[in-house]
């Protein structure tokens, strides 16, 4: 986004002023969201606005990692798929432990 765009976009005007204990701050302070962010974008899911929730960076770099896993798993089910008839069943065993394995892997990952 340049400067332009920057200055054309609509400011918030309002101020709300909340008070926290000292244990809420450092709690909101961890997600490492801009504690107003955090404040408004939790107040408007609550209330229906924003349905989504809110994804710190580590969540979504989680998700992003998760995707492109997938997408290399369904790679190699396809090759498989492809190599399937002319191997032999000991291979055929053993691509199945690696994929069994890679999905244990994968279901062990908390987000």
């Amino acid at each position: 986004m340049n400067e332009y765009q920057k200055s054309r976009r609509p400011k918030r005007g309002h101020i709300i002023k909340v008070r926290l204990f000292e244990s809420e701050l450092t709690e909101i302070r961890k997600s490492k969201i801009a504690v107003a962010k955090f404040l408004r974008e939790s107040a408007l899911e609550k209330i229906g606005v924003i349905e989504d929730p809110i994804y710190l960076k580590a969540e979504r770099e989680k998700l992003y990692q998760l995707s492109k896993i997938g997408t290399n798993i369904n790679q190699i089910a396809y090759a498989v798929n492809q190599e399937m008839a002319r191997t032999g069943t000991y291979e055929k065993v053993k691509l199945l432990q690696l994929l069994i394995s890679i999905d244990n892997q994968i279901r062990s990952i908390s987000l």
